[in-house]
């Protein structure tokens, strides 16, 4: 992270975070839809890597007001991919889903986007219960 803070780049993440929320009851409306907002969301946390391992795994900043507010964004849009009436395997499901794309993205630090990018959606899409035709479009989609 060069040329802002710590603080800064955490708000620009959280900023992006809360723009898919703005997204995101359209586009889980469908299958498609929920593919492209998993790879949407996978390219902002791989674009800001550096912020996603600082709240996954930085204590510099846990608990303070960036953190709360990147987790409540990051609850929210669990939410919204689960449904509003979704039973508890839909609601584990969804979260895994979240989680596992923040996971593969602060284990992946040096690794290739475009294959962390492919693995970490075609794994958040089967924590779904996706189709193989929908990770199929996935494994097909173009780097970012």
């Amino acid at each position: 992270m060069t040329g802002r803070t710590e603080s800064e780049h955490l708000d620009q993440l959280i900023e992006e975070m809360e723009g898919l929320l703005a997204v995101a009851p359209a586009w889980l409306s469908t299958p498609a839809g929920r593919l492209e907002f998993l790879r949407v969301y996978a390219k902002v946390l791989l674009e800001h890597r550096d912020s996603v391992r600082l709240l996954v795994r930085g204590p510099p900043v846990d608990g303070g007001p960036a953190t709360d507010r990147a987790r409540a964004v990051h609850r929210r849009l669990t939410e919204r991919l689960a449904g509003p009436r979704a039973d508890l395997e839909t609601r584990v499901r969804a979260c895994m889903a979240l989680s596992g794309l923040c996971g593969a993205v602060t284990a992946t630090r040096d690794g290739d986007v475009a294959t962390v990018l492919r693995v970490s959606v075609q794994s958040s899409l089967a924590a779904l219960g996706g189709t193989a035709a929908a990770a199929g479009q996935a494994r097909r989609s173009p780097a970012p």
